[in-house]
Protein backbone atom coordinates (compact mmCIF):
# COMPACT_ATOMS: atom_id res chain seq x y z
CA UNK A 1 0.00 0.00 0.00
CA UNK A 2 0.81 3.89 -0.58
CA UNK A 3 0.62 4.36 2.84
CA UNK A 4 3.06 2.11 4.02
CA UNK A 5 5.72 3.36 1.83
CA UNK A 6 5.09 7.47 3.39
CA UNK A 7 8.10 8.52 5.50
CA UNK A 8 7.39 8.43 9.06
CA UNK A 9 8.69 11.78 9.31
CA UNK A 10 5.98 13.63 7.35
CA UNK A 11 3.47 12.26 9.14
CA UNK A 12 4.14 14.63 12.25
CA UNK A 13 3.66 18.33 11.07
CA UNK A 14 2.08 21.46 12.70
CA UNK A 15 -1.34 20.40 10.90
CA UNK A 16 -1.64 16.74 12.14
CA UNK A 17 -1.06 17.59 15.48
CA UNK A 18 -3.45 20.56 15.80
CA UNK A 19 -5.86 17.89 13.80
CA UNK A 20 -5.24 15.10 15.95
CA UNK A 21 -5.73 17.05 18.94
CA UNK A 22 -9.26 18.17 18.10
CA UNK A 23 -10.18 14.73 17.09
CA UNK A 24 -9.33 14.18 20.77
CA UNK A 25 -10.73 16.83 22.51
CA UNK A 26 -13.91 15.71 20.16
CA UNK A 27 -13.86 11.94 21.27
CA UNK A 28 -13.26 12.93 25.02
CA UNK A 29 -16.70 15.21 24.71
CA UNK A 30 -18.51 12.73 22.52
CA UNK A 31 -18.21 9.82 24.06
CA UNK A 32 -19.03 10.20 27.93
CA UNK A 33 -22.06 12.31 25.92
CA UNK A 34 -23.12 8.76 24.27
CA UNK A 35 -22.76 6.98 27.42
CA UNK A 36 -23.64 8.58 30.32
CA UNK A 37 -25.95 10.95 28.68
CA UNK A 38 -27.79 9.30 25.91
CA UNK A 39 -27.33 5.37 27.71
CA UNK A 40 -26.45 4.74 24.04
CA UNK A 41 -23.16 3.01 22.49
CA UNK A 42 -20.11 2.75 23.82
CA UNK A 43 -18.15 4.34 21.49
CA UNK A 44 -14.89 2.99 23.08
CA UNK A 45 -15.65 -0.86 22.89
CA UNK A 46 -14.16 -3.15 20.67
CA UNK A 47 -10.66 -4.30 19.40
CA UNK A 48 -11.36 -1.29 16.57
CA UNK A 49 -13.57 0.61 18.32
CA UNK A 50 -16.63 2.85 17.02
CA UNK A 51 -15.58 5.78 17.83
CA UNK A 52 -12.00 5.74 16.38
CA UNK A 53 -13.42 4.61 12.95
CA UNK A 54 -16.08 6.78 12.97
CA UNK A 55 -13.82 9.69 13.38
CA UNK A 56 -11.72 8.64 10.48
CA UNK A 57 -14.92 7.91 7.73
CA UNK A 58 -16.98 10.91 9.47
CA UNK A 59 -15.04 13.79 9.57
CA UNK A 60 -11.39 13.14 8.48
CA UNK A 61 -11.92 11.61 5.14
CA UNK A 62 -14.49 13.94 4.28
CA UNK A 63 -12.51 16.62 5.31
CA UNK A 64 -10.19 15.66 2.87
CA UNK A 65 -12.32 15.37 0.09
CA UNK A 66 -13.72 19.19 0.64
CA UNK A 67 -9.69 20.49 1.37
CA UNK A 68 -8.65 18.97 -2.09
CA UNK A 69 -11.90 20.39 -3.81
CA UNK A 70 -11.88 23.69 -2.73
CA UNK A 71 -8.04 24.25 -0.55
CA UNK A 72 -5.80 21.73 -2.93
CA UNK A 73 -2.86 23.14 -1.00
CA UNK A 74 -3.88 21.99 2.12
CA UNK A 75 -4.87 18.22 0.96
CA UNK A 76 -3.63 15.93 3.80
CA UNK A 77 -0.84 13.48 3.35
CA UNK A 78 -1.59 9.70 3.65
CA UNK A 79 0.82 9.65 6.56
CA UNK A 80 -1.10 12.70 8.06
CA UNK A 81 -4.58 11.14 8.07
CA UNK A 82 -2.77 8.35 9.71
CA UNK A 83 -1.60 10.23 12.41
CA UNK A 84 -4.48 12.01 13.23
CA UNK A 85 -6.42 8.87 13.64
CA UNK A 86 -3.50 7.27 15.87
CA UNK A 87 -3.94 10.53 18.26
CA UNK A 88 -7.97 10.00 18.25
CA UNK A 89 -8.08 6.52 18.68
CA UNK A 90 -5.43 6.51 21.43
CA UNK A 91 -7.02 9.59 23.35
CA UNK A 92 -10.49 7.60 22.91
CA UNK A 93 -8.99 4.41 24.97
CA UNK A 94 -7.26 6.46 27.33
CA UNK A 95 -10.82 8.26 28.46
CA UNK A 96 -12.45 4.98 29.47
CA UNK A 97 -11.48 1.53 29.55
CA UNK A 98 -7.80 2.30 28.59
CA UNK A 99 -7.07 4.11 31.54
CA UNK A 100 -9.26 6.92 33.20
CA UNK A 101 -12.93 4.97 33.89
CA UNK A 102 -11.17 2.69 36.06
CA UNK A 103 -7.96 4.96 37.41
CA UNK A 104 -10.00 7.27 38.81
CA UNK A 105 -12.35 4.93 40.75
CA UNK A 106 -9.20 3.36 42.06
CA UNK A 107 -7.82 6.52 43.74
CA UNK A 108 -11.06 7.95 44.66
CA UNK A 109 -12.70 5.32 46.17
CA UNK A 110 -10.68 3.68 49.29
CA UNK A 111 -11.84 6.64 52.04
CA UNK A 112 -15.06 7.12 50.14
CA UNK A 113 -16.21 3.74 50.70
CA UNK A 114 -14.76 2.90 54.11
CA UNK A 115 -17.49 1.77 56.68
CA UNK A 116 -17.72 -0.10 60.25
CA UNK A 117 -19.08 -3.00 58.29
CA UNK A 118 -15.56 -3.43 55.56
CA UNK A 119 -13.33 -1.97 57.92
CA UNK A 120 -11.24 -0.14 55.79
CA UNK A 121 -9.94 2.36 58.26
CA UNK A 122 -8.72 -0.71 59.94
CA UNK A 123 -7.34 -2.95 57.35
CA UNK A 124 -6.75 -1.01 54.44
CA UNK A 125 -6.60 2.64 54.66
CA UNK A 126 -3.04 2.30 57.10
CA UNK A 127 -1.33 0.69 54.05
CA UNK A 128 -2.39 3.32 51.33
CA UNK A 129 0.82 5.84 50.60
CA UNK A 130 -0.87 9.50 51.16
CA UNK A 131 0.32 10.62 47.78
CA UNK A 132 -1.48 7.18 45.73
CA UNK A 133 -5.76 7.82 46.76
CA UNK A 134 -7.29 11.04 46.98
CA UNK A 135 -8.58 12.18 50.78
CA UNK A 136 -12.34 12.38 51.38
CA UNK A 137 -11.35 16.00 52.76
CA UNK A 138 -14.26 18.28 53.26
CA UNK A 139 -16.16 15.59 51.66
CA UNK A 140 -14.33 16.43 48.40
CA UNK A 141 -15.23 12.62 47.72
CA UNK A 142 -18.55 12.46 48.24
CA UNK A 143 -19.28 15.14 46.10
CA UNK A 144 -17.47 12.90 43.33
CA UNK A 145 -19.54 10.18 43.51
CA UNK A 146 -22.88 11.92 44.40
CA UNK A 147 -22.83 15.59 42.93
CA UNK A 148 -21.43 19.15 43.87
CA UNK A 149 -23.42 21.00 45.83
CA UNK A 150 -25.53 23.83 44.15
CA UNK A 151 -22.84 26.77 44.33
CA UNK A 152 -19.72 24.73 46.04
CA UNK A 153 -16.63 25.02 44.06
CA UNK A 154 -14.70 21.77 42.55
CA UNK A 155 -12.34 20.89 45.16
CA UNK A 156 -9.69 20.73 42.95
CA UNK A 157 -6.74 20.99 45.91
CA UNK A 158 -7.66 17.30 46.95
CA UNK A 159 -6.94 15.53 43.26
CA UNK A 160 -3.10 17.69 42.70
CA UNK A 161 -1.01 15.50 44.60
CA UNK A 162 -2.30 12.23 43.61
CA UNK A 163 -2.38 12.89 40.17
CA UNK A 164 0.52 14.46 39.63
CA UNK A 165 2.46 11.27 41.19
CA UNK A 166 0.42 8.86 39.47
CA UNK A 167 0.98 10.47 36.17
CA UNK A 168 4.51 10.37 36.87
CA UNK A 169 4.17 6.74 37.35
CA UNK A 170 2.40 6.91 33.84
CA UNK A 171 4.98 9.17 31.82
CA UNK A 172 7.51 6.71 32.94
CA UNK A 173 5.66 3.49 31.70
CA UNK A 174 4.52 4.85 28.35
CA UNK A 175 8.54 5.78 27.49
CA UNK A 176 9.01 2.15 28.78
CA UNK A 177 6.64 0.98 26.17
CA UNK A 178 7.81 3.24 23.59
CA UNK A 179 11.69 2.06 24.06
CA UNK A 180 10.20 -1.57 23.70
CA UNK A 181 8.61 -0.94 20.62
CA UNK A 182 11.99 0.48 19.48
CA UNK A 183 13.88 -2.11 20.30
CA UNK A 184 11.78 -4.87 18.68
CA UNK A 185 10.23 -3.02 15.47
CA UNK A 186 13.15 -3.92 13.56
CA UNK A 187 12.96 -7.41 14.51
CA UNK A 188 9.02 -7.99 13.74
CA UNK A 189 9.11 -5.32 10.73
CA UNK A 190 12.08 -6.24 8.82
CA UNK A 191 12.87 -9.67 9.68
CA UNK A 192 9.53 -11.75 11.00
CA UNK A 193 7.51 -9.75 8.59
CA UNK A 194 4.68 -9.90 11.34
CA UNK A 195 1.38 -8.70 9.73
CA UNK A 196 -0.67 -6.98 12.01
CA UNK A 197 -4.36 -7.36 10.61
CA UNK A 198 -6.67 -5.09 12.25
CA UNK A 199 -4.60 -2.07 11.15
CA UNK A 200 -5.38 -3.36 7.81
CA UNK A 201 -8.56 -1.69 8.04
CA UNK A 202 -7.80 1.15 8.47
CA UNK A 203 -4.88 1.42 6.08
CA UNK A 204 -7.22 0.35 3.30
CA UNK A 205 -9.62 3.33 4.24
CA UNK A 206 -6.90 5.96 4.07
CA UNK A 207 -4.65 4.35 0.55
CA UNK A 208 -5.43 6.27 -1.86
CA UNK A 209 -6.91 9.41 -0.21
CA UNK A 210 -3.84 11.59 -0.62
CA UNK A 211 -3.94 11.46 -4.02
CA UNK A 212 -5.75 13.40 -6.69
CA UNK A 213 -8.95 12.79 -5.82
CA UNK A 214 -8.75 12.65 -2.31
CA UNK A 215 -10.83 9.72 -2.08
CA UNK A 216 -9.54 6.55 -0.70
CA UNK A 217 -9.02 3.44 -3.03
CA UNK A 218 -11.55 1.24 -1.29
CA UNK A 219 -14.62 3.77 -1.64
CA UNK A 220 -15.14 3.21 -5.24
CA UNK A 221 -15.55 -0.51 -4.51
CA UNK A 222 -19.48 -1.29 -4.92
CA UNK A 223 -18.32 -4.63 -2.58
CA UNK A 224 -17.28 -2.22 -0.06
CA UNK A 225 -20.41 -0.39 -0.07
CA UNK A 226 -22.69 -3.53 -0.03
CA UNK A 227 -21.33 -4.92 3.02
CA UNK A 228 -21.25 -1.21 4.51
CA UNK A 229 -25.05 -0.98 3.54
CA UNK A 230 -25.97 -4.13 5.24
CA UNK A 231 -24.06 -3.89 8.50
CA UNK A 232 -24.86 0.23 8.62
CA UNK A 233 -28.37 -1.02 8.06
CA UNK A 234 -28.99 -2.84 11.03
CA UNK A 235 -26.89 -0.76 13.49
CA UNK A 236 -29.44 2.17 12.09
CA UNK A 237 -32.18 0.62 12.66
CA UNK A 238 -31.26 -0.78 16.01
CA UNK A 239 -30.32 3.12 17.10
CA UNK A 240 -33.46 4.67 15.52
CA UNK A 241 -35.51 1.62 17.31
CA UNK A 242 -33.72 2.30 21.01
CA UNK A 243 -34.67 6.03 20.78
CA UNK A 244 -38.38 5.55 19.02
CA UNK A 245 -39.34 1.86 19.59
CA UNK A 246 -41.54 0.61 16.60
Amino acid sequence: MAVRSASRSSAVTARSVIGGSLLVVLVSIVTPYSEYRLHSVELFQGQLPLGALATLVVIVLPLQCLLARFFPVWRLRESEILFMFSMGFAGLMVYHIGMMGLFLSMISSPEYFASPENQYARYLLPYLPGWAVVPNSNSAMTWFYTGLPSGAAIPWRVWVGPLFWWWSFFLAFLVLCGSLTAILRKQWFDHEKIRFPQAEVTLALVEGSGGESSRSTVSGSPTFWAGFALSAGVLVWNSVSYFRPI
